[in-house]
């Protein structure tokens, strides 16, 4: 069956898999590592396997130039990552430190660019 143009969500993702990766990656977050973990993350395993009711829908793709899967949500027109909780203290702190922006900013910032459960609360403490 065709899809067509915008509703066509993962293969439009598919096609700008490097850019969005280059566009998110900061120095702290090795997307590597990223994808290792969320392969035994319990967390995202939860989501994944319908445990937790969620609004996420979540996709894996892999990695360029390598094997390594990473999950990304594509319900919003952001494609964007789901960082395990190993992670998230150094995005928290790459996006503050980016300009020091108030709480309400740096939520805006980190919920246009990743994703993970309470991501609000979390940008708040």
């Amino acid at each position: 069956r065709h899809v067509s143009g915008q509703q066509n969500v993962v293969a439009d993702m598919m096609s700008r898999i490097e850019a969005i990766t280059s566009e998110t990656t900061f120095q702290s977050i090795n997307y590597d590592d990223l994808a290792t973990d969320q392969a035994t993350d319990e967390e995202l395993q939860s989501y994944l396997n319908g445990q937790v009711k969620h609004s996420l829908k979540l996709i894996s793709y892999a990695l360029p130039s390598s094997t390594k899967k990473v999950y990304y949500d594509i319900s919003t027109d952001r494609i964007r990552p789901f960082i395990n909780k190993r992670f998230r203290q150094a995005v928290l702190r790459t996006i503050h430190n980016i300009s020091h922006p108030g709480s309400r900013t740096t939520s805006k910032m980190m919920s246009e660019r990743f994703t993970w459960p309470e991501i609000h609360r979390d940008s708040h403490n």
